[in-house]
């Protein structure tokens, strides 16, 4: 038992201290090139290899001279972990540069910064093969070791964050996540703006909540996130809007650019049906868009519902 004590204890001592090691050390200084993170992860794991190793045979022989007994062993163990490292890290049985068929996939979830999460599933072929060249893209720039620059400014780009949970047919899954600098013209920013370009994304894009084209609103609220006041719409004052949202949606009047800045919006657009509601994000339509000239025209009279009554909140 002493050898599964003393190498078992050297083993994952190693590894998860020094991981620790490294986190607080090299990895506050770590580089934009993710290849020189690995001789700082090496000279981490063998000083706590051997340090756990020897530590743990110094209990089991109850004395400090192990030394000629044990060096040999420590030192296999040592050479053995800093091989799983190396080849971990240049990931030499290509897990992390594996892209799933299409015929392997069920759906893909994506969070993306930016954009709102949203599911594609196999039926959806277009925007399934746009997800899959984003993570060919983010495969490609980490070949380059262009990943993660700590925080430093992105010449004309800025980073995106994201996330792909893939289900696959098996009922298995994979999920990835990547901190990317995205730059104009690189493929990267080329791939996430056709993904955004796909009728799917568009549509989370603009909706959030449950949305049908074919879906008969009742009603509806346009609400100032900056004084408070409200309009109340009638039922075909949200059909006309709830129907320009969907018409812009389908003719592309939606920001398909990952890089442009939507700002912030002061108009909260709520629609609701007999049970079902969805909110309009007014921030990623274009400027000659539908759905704008629609509110344009609500808003003319000030916050005044269709029978010429203002209403505001109570402190207003």
């Amino acid at each position: 038992m002493r050898p599964v004590l003393r190498y078992g204890v050297g083993c994952m001592g190693g590894l998860a201290l020094g991981m620790i090691l490294y986190s607080v050390t090299f990895g506050l200084a770590r580089t934009n090139d993710i290849r020189a993170y690995l001789p700082g992860m090496l000279l981490c794991v063998v000083l706590m290899t051997l340090v756990c190793s020897f530590g743990m045979s110094m209990l089991l022989g109850k004395s400090l001279k192990i030394f000629r007994r044990t060096w040999k062993g420590t030192v296999l163990l040592t050479a053995l972990l800093a091989a799983v490292c190396v080849c971990v890290r240049m990931d030499v049985a290509g897990v992390e540069r594996r892209v799933l068929k299409t015929s392997e996939i069920e759906s893909i979830s994506v969070q993306c910064s930016r954009a709102n999460s949203f599911t594609a599933t196999s039926e959806d072929t277009e925007t399934i093969e746009a997800i899959r060249a984003i993570h060919r893209a983010v495969l490609d720039q980490m070949k380059d070791g262009d990943v993660d620059l700590d925080g430093a400014l992105v010449e004309d780009g800025q980073y995106i964050w994201i996330r792909l949970k893939y289900t696959l047919t098996d009922g298995s899954a994979l999920e990835r996540a990547y901190n990317v600098p995205v730059r104009r013209a690189s493929a990267l920013y080329t791939a996430i703006n056709h993904m955004m370009s796909t009728p799917q994304v568009r549509q989370t894009l603009v909706f959030s909540g449950e949305a049908e084209a074919g879906a008969v609103p009742q009603g509806g609220t346009i609400y100032s996130l900056e004084t408070g006041d409200f309009r109340n719409l009638t039922a075909a004052e949200a059909q006309s809007l709830y129907q320009a949202a969907w018409q812009d949606v389908e003719e592309g009047n939606v920001i398909s650019d990952i890089l442009t800045e939507t700002g912030y919006t002061l108009l909260q657009v709520d629609i609701n049906g007999r049970n079902w509601d969805c909110a309009l994000d007014t921030r990623y339509f274009t400027d000659g868009a539908k759905t704008l000239a629609v509110l344009d025209r609500f808003m003319r009279n000030g916050w005044s519902n269709a029978d010429g009554l203002t209403e505001t909140t109570e402190d207003s």
